[in-house]
């Protein structure tokens, strides 16, 4: 639980200048042993992009993400698909032209 709520905390700050430093953190917490972790470790992710869209291609989130849509657990694999289904540009980032 502490984790999840060091994660939330992360995701919640919105600034440029230290989203690098969540990186490291937040690559561990996609692949923690709890699917809470998991998933707001993902959420995190989500608003990290909004952020910096550039960072999280680069750190390879978005293949991280698109394994936790097969999640062990259905309540990260499920949390995923809305997140997609939220996102405007959802097919465009998951899928590009000719793939999907």
């Amino acid at each position: 639980m502490i984790r999840a709520l060091a994660v939330r905390t992360m995701g919640c700050i919105r600034v440029d200048k230290i989203t690098e430093y969540l990186c490291e953190p937040l690559r561990k917490c996609l692949k923690d042993e709890d699917p809470y972790v998991r998933k707001t470790a993902a959420v995190c992710v989500a608003k990290l992009h909004d952020i910096n869209s550039q960072l999280v291609e680069d750190q390879g989130f978005l293949d991280s993400l698109k394994d936790l849509l097969s999640d062990s657990n259905p309540m990260v694999s499920l949390r995923q698909q809305m997140k997609l289904n939220e996102s405007s540009n959802a097919r465009s980032v998951w899928w590009p032209e000719g793939t999907g």
